[in-house]
């Protein structure tokens, strides 16, 4: 870009004092210069977000998986590692991967929409990450809640990043989301923000060819009223459900599995604006920062 910019001066100023006339190459200059400031933006973040991320996996457990995938679970000494922040890295998005096992949780109490208080079984906490070139995979009792989020960012989803993802939240100095998605045509979204700079391409909602992050090659998201899916499973539980003035409504044909866990007052994630369902979510997932990483929350009947 650089290259095409000077050699478009250079030809304007020529031209320029060889008395010709250069309007028709005005396009191509600001054509260039464009290219270029997104250039710079996108270059001048990738020096910001790994900086941020050296400075915060100072803090976190470094997990490497370099010689094989690694399981944490909910024992106190697993738990101390996630609550205090995991650095992930591993050579590959698509065979490296954490699990991550929160089934055997202790029972605590959790607000509800409605105002008064009650009981839970799931877990509950911030897990605080850095993913590069590898997935975490979260496993959580069924009809659990989470949420994924970072930065002040929340993505109301069971599944963030993937194999061309380049995402920073949380930084002073820069936030990004550059987002592919591995399918015949990469479709993308670039998001760039830095102080004086702000630079967008591409539409942030366009999800039709996301890849599903369970690499099982399906290639689509589903939406609900609350949230969207990479996975059918997940998006399955809410067929039939809905929630209307705080109470849930089932259809005839609704999901047999979450009728069961609405029975159980196990509300997500498909009623999760019931009366009855917790407030806020219990597990929080922050992601700060994806290198061609990603993070899938699933249930424990889905593995």
């Amino acid at each position: 870009v650089g290259a095409v910019c000077a050699a478009l001066g250079v030809i304007i100023i020529v031209l320029g004092c060889a008395g010709r006339r250069t309007g028709g190459l005005h396009p191509f200059a600001w054509t260039a210069m464009f290219l270029a400031v997104c250039a710079m933006s996108v270059g001048g973040a990738w020096t910001a977000v790994n900086v941020y991320r050296n400075g915060i996996d100072r803090d976190y457990t470094p997990i490497s998986l370099a010689a094989g995938n690694v399981e944490l679970t909910s024992s106190a000494d697993d738990w101390r590692k996630l609550e205090r922040g995991v650095a992930v890295t591993g050579n590959s998005y698509r065979y490296n991967q954490l699990s991550v096992d929160l089934s055997n949780t202790k029972k605590h109490t959790v607000w509800l929409n409605d105002g008064h208080p009650g009981t839970s079984t799931c877990p509950t906490g911030r897990i605080p990450m850095t993913v590069t070139n590898a997935r975490v995979v979260v496993t959580i009792p069924d009809g659990c809640s989470w949420r994924i989020a970072s930065g002040g960012a929340t993505y109301p989803t069971d599944s963030v990043g993937g194999p061309y993802t380049f995402m920073s939240r949380g930084s002073g100095l820069a936030d990004v989301d550059v987002v592919g998605w591995d399918n015949d045509d990469i479709v993308g979204y670039t998001h760039v923000r830095m102080p004086g700079i702000e630079v967008e391409v591409g539409d942030p909602d366009d999800r039709d060819e996301a890849i599903d992050e369970d690499a099982d090659d399906t290639t689509t998201w589903v939406d609900t009223d609350d949230m969207y899916f990479t996975s059918h499973a997940m998006a399955d539980l809410c067929t039939g459900v809905s929630v209307r003035d705080g109470n849930v409504d089932l259809a005839a044909d609704a999901n047999a599995q979450m009728k069961k866990l609405i029975e159980s007052d196990r509300y997500w994630p498909c009623a999760a604006s019931a009366d009855k369902a917790p407030k806020e979510a219990e597990l929080i997932i922050e992601p700060n920062v994806l290198i061609s990483g990603g993070v899938t929350v699933r249930y424990a009947s889905q593995r």
